[in-house]
């Protein structure tokens, strides 16, 4: 470019500015024609329709209205004000339109003859009583307005004090918007000052409402929507159509009851705030929207997050001063990078919300009606969480003397899950949290406005960092899930291996009964002498040892567990193989393994197939005499003379996946030994409990049961088949033997209470059910059985955490529950719950469940990349801190932590 005509446009660029902006003012009023007064009967805008339908199909019709109280101290003339408003009705011809429908078409008409009055209520020397006038405020604020009839504006003055009125206005929303109020309050404070004034105002207006509507209904306008909804069509493929946010019990309601979260900002923060967009040159607006973004999709676990953006919709500039509803929500897209700077994505979604901005004339519904594939009832189609940002400096407005104060009062319904309103004004800046209460929890929203804040912090302090960096949750809240929640350390005898409890319950009482089994009995010094005699045969001639597998294929019996305390006292693990699988499963199984030996019986033995190991039968071990291994010693073997150590394995349990081959998971004596502790606090084992064994062994609540009674001296009864034949036999199986605990299958628990004219449960103190979901409706049954006799536990856990990882006592919870958590970390378990990218989530939020703590196994068997995968080292470990894991285990199910 030529550099004086440069220097020229530098030198006239204030009258270029204006010459392109009367430019621009010609350009949009050629695109208006002006229909009134000519015209009074014309279509309604898309907005008014939709408000229309809304007014006359919900019950709480009053939430489609404006309303705000004026405070004003001064002098007031109540007549002046009345004529104030009269002037004010006839300059926006909206506030004076009613709607007819006809056939099934709409139309809006202007009328001339309005009828407003001002209500007022006199001061009467102070002789109105509290409660009348908060009556009179009631009832005003609960009129409703007649849409087919009558002024779309209502007014009531209330003089509180001799200089001290209160002025309360309500408009509806077909005729006003947001803006609208505050160029209804300026007009009327206008209005009264020039009629005490005597001087004159222009009630003129280049275009009214109905000259847009008009506009808008036009075939030209209506053809350059319809060639925008195929970019909204495109620019919304993929979007999720429901938030992710944790949510309670939505209602079906299309409004609902509403609360408030208000965050202030202080000076600081916000001047900090305010230098952060000017160094970077973003605007305050796409800062806060795109920060609240990443709060939101930390919150729902979700990286695109869809938002409605509420935009003016005043697209000419002689629309600014026309009352209206004009206002458009448009559908705002985040999509969150997190290798991405924030500033980054700042600048980027700024971009693409001026590309929307030119598309605000395309009417809400349009685009839901376009693209949205199905609606939910109670829920907002296509967006269910507004966001909003307006600058609030408020003019020094007055009517007389008499300085106007506006106050908001709080809504009381919400048509959307939450609405975020930013405002700025006065010197700082407020984010105000409206949410549906019965859709997002007190503590979720209290939450996500303290990261917000928190958030806000961290990116003025670091303005250069990416998503993946930025740190939203404050240190308390950050030791809250990490610390607080695993406050579980506690001592245990980590160096022992599982046998060792159990020779050390042999010593407290040997002639105490360990096993009972359909009238046959093993005492604590009969099991263990054969089981030892089952070690020495093992060591001597098949050489078993530490983190040796041996094969346990065997029917319930006393057999089985002289087999499995023999296995682990040889230094073994054991693999339990269930007889009843198919033989393809157990073909596997000793493959995977490549066992040696197998530990049987006569009539299993055959199910082995082709194995070419060795078999040693336990026909008879629980005979007095004439069994397999009557020639070798009933002594205990020595640990360290055979290497074992509490890291070696204690045994292999093959879990089905979802996908591929089962996975032989190896667990650790250490595991097993921790566990105890568990047993011991929570379930009050001692030696006068008599555990059912219920699981076949092959499932690794067998452990929980098996060394839960044989470590802490208690009776083991194993079940029979009989008592499996209906639910009154399972329970006078349980009364005959006795039972006082019994760990069972959640499904099999919650058909036994549904029951309630079973026998009664003489011995039964307790149960424990694991495997699937816990309803509330079982736990109630369950109370209508047993009342507070029977305890009942919920527990859960993978078989890669050592049986269970998480228990609750059902005993605790409100009657109000409506969901039974799976409960607190059991006893040196560490649980986490963490998002897609192995951060902390929020409390309250959804996230994967990973587990740390003592009973993590050590992986699966000859699956290497599976256990790295699986297996994670602790992105949050604290080193020499008790309680704090080096790996957790990911478990792939989704949790939250809920409110206690």
């Amino acid at each position: 470019m030529d550099k004086s005509l440069l220097e020229e446009i530098r030198n006239n660029k204030a009258r270029l500015v204006t010459y392109i902006k009367s430019k621009n003012a010609e350009t949009e009023n050629e695109e208006f024609v002006r229909v009134y007064p000519q015209q009074k009967l014309g279509k309604l805008s898309s907005g008014q329709a939709q408000m229309w339908f809304l007014a006359n199909s919900n019950q709480s019709s009053d939430f489609y209205q404006f309303y705000r109280v004026l405070h004003i101290n001064g002098t007031l003339s109540v007549s002046t004000l009345e004529d104030a408003f009269t002037l004010l009705i006839k300059r926006h011809s909206i506030l004076r339109t009613c709607y007819h429908e006809s056939n099934g078409y709409l139309t809006q008409e202007v009328v001339e003859d309005f009828g407003f009055f001002l209500n007022h209520l006199p001061y009467n020397n102070g002789s109105n009583s509290f409660q009348y006038i908060d009556a009179e405020r009631e009832k005003f604020k609960t009129s409703s307005f007649t849409l087919e009839s009558g002024c779309m504006l209502k007014a009531l003055l209330i003089q509180t004090d001799i200089e001290q009125f209160e002025l309360h206005i309500k408009i509806h929303h077909i005729a006003s918007d947001g803006w609208s109020i505050g160029v209804i309050v300026r007009d009327l404070s206008e209005f009264y000052q020039a009629l005490i004034s005597n001087s004159e105002v222009n009630k003129d207006l280049p275009l009214q409402y109905i000259d847009y509507a008009d506009w808008q209904q036009s075939s030209k306008t209506q053809d350059a929507i319809a060639d925008n909804l195929s970019f909204f069509k495109e620019y919304l493929r993929g979007a999720p159509q429901v938030h992710s946010l944790p949510t309670t019990n939505r209602s079906l309601s299309n409004l609902q009851k509403a609360k408030r979260k208000t965050i202030h900002l202080d000076h600081q923060r916000y001047e900090e705030l305010k230098s952060f967009c000017k160094i970077h040159h973003v605007t305050l607006f796409s800062v806060l929207q795109t920060a609240t973004s990443f709060i939101l999709s930390k919150y729902s676990d979700s990286k695109d997050i869809l938002m409605g953006i509420p935009v003016a919709n005043r697209s000419a500039e002689t629309l600014s001063d026309t009352v209206g509803y004009f206002v458009n929500t448009l559908p705002f897209r985040t999509k969150i990078k997190t290798s991405s700077t924030f500033i980054e994505s700042v600048k980027y979604h700024n971009l693409q919300f001026l590309d929307l901005i030119d598309k605000q004339v395309v009417p809400f519904d349009d685009i839901v009606s376009h693209c949205l594939l199905e609606r939910v009832e109670g829920i907002s189609p296509l967006i269910q969480i507004l966001f909003s940002f307006q600058n609030n400096e408020i003019p020094d407005l007055r009517l007389g003397n008499g300085r106007i104060e506006i106050e908001e009062p709080e809504t009381d319904y919400i048509e959307v899950d939450l609405d975020i309103e930013c405002v700025e004004g006065n010197g700082g800046l407020c984010i105000y949290w409206t949410f549906a209460e019965s859709v997002l929890s007190d503590e979720l929203v209290h939450s996500m406005t303290e990261s917000l804040v928190n958030l806000i912090f961290s990116i003025t302090n670091n303005d250069n960092s990416k998503f993946s960096d930025i740190k939203f949750l404050s240190d308390i809240e950050s030791n809250l899930l990490i610390n607080d929640l695993n406050n579980t350390a506690q001592p245990y005898p980590e160096k022992a291996c599982i046998h060792d409890l159990f020779e050390g319950q042999v010593a407290n009482a040997p002639e105490q009964t360990a096993v009972v089994f359909e009238g046959r009995t093993l005492s604590y010094r009969a099991l263990n002498e054969k089981a030892n005699q089952v070690a020495h045969y093992l060591r001597s001639e098949h050489g078993v040892g530490p983190d040796t597998l041996v094969g346990l294929c065997i029917e319930r019996s006393l057999e089985m567990v002289i087999g499995i305390m023999g296995i682990l006292k040889a230094g073994g693990a054991y693999v339990p193989l269930d007889p009843n699988y198919p033989a393809e499963r157990l073909s596997y199984l000793l493959a995977d393994t490549a066992v040696d030996i197998v530990l049987s019986g006569t009539k299993e033995r055959d199910v082995l197939g082709e194995f070419a190991g060795a078999v040693l039968c336990l026909d008879g071990m629980a005979d007095t005499t004439g069994y397999a291994c009557a020639d070798y010693s009933k002594e205990n073997l020595d640990r360290e003379e055979i290497g074992l150590t509490s890291s070696h394995l204690a045994y292999v349990i093959y879990t089905s996946g979802s996908t591929g081959q089962p996975k032989g998971v190896m667990v650790e004596h250490k595991s097993v030994v921790n566990y105890q502790e568990h047993i011991r606090e929570v379930y009050s084992i001692t030696e006068s409990d008599n555990v059912l064994q219920f699981s076949t062994v092959s499932f690794d609540i067998f452990i929980e049961e098996c060394f839960g009674a044989l470590c802490q001296g208690s009776t083991l009864t194993l079940r029979n088949e009989e008592c499996m034949q209906g639910l009154q036999e399972f329970i006078a199986f349980c009364n005959d033997k006795n039972i006082t605990l019994a760990s069972l299958p959640t499904a099999f628990w919650a058909q036994l209470v549904q029951h309630t004219n079973m026998e009664v449960a003489n011995s039964l103190r307790m149960v424990v059910v694991g495997g699937e979901s816990l309803s509330i409706h079982t736990v109630q049954k369950h109370r209508d059985c047993f009342g507070d006799t029977v305890k009942l536990i919920n527990s859960y856990g993978p078989t890669e955490a050592t049986v269970t990882a998480t228990s609750l006592d059902t005993s605790l919870l409100e009657e109000s529950a409506q969901v039974v958590p799976i409960g607190k970390p059991n006893i040196n378990n560490e649980v986490l719950v963490l998002d897609s990218n192995r951060d902390l989530c929020p409390m309250y939020c959804v996230g994967e469940l990973y587990l740390g703590g003592a009973g993590i196994a050590r992986g699966y068997l000859n699956k290497s990349e599976l256990t790295a995968e699986r297996f994670i080292d602790n992105p949050f470990y604290r080193e020499g801190q008790s309680g704090s894991s080096k790996r957790l285990y990911k478990t792939g199910d989704l949790v939250r932590y809920r409110p206690s």
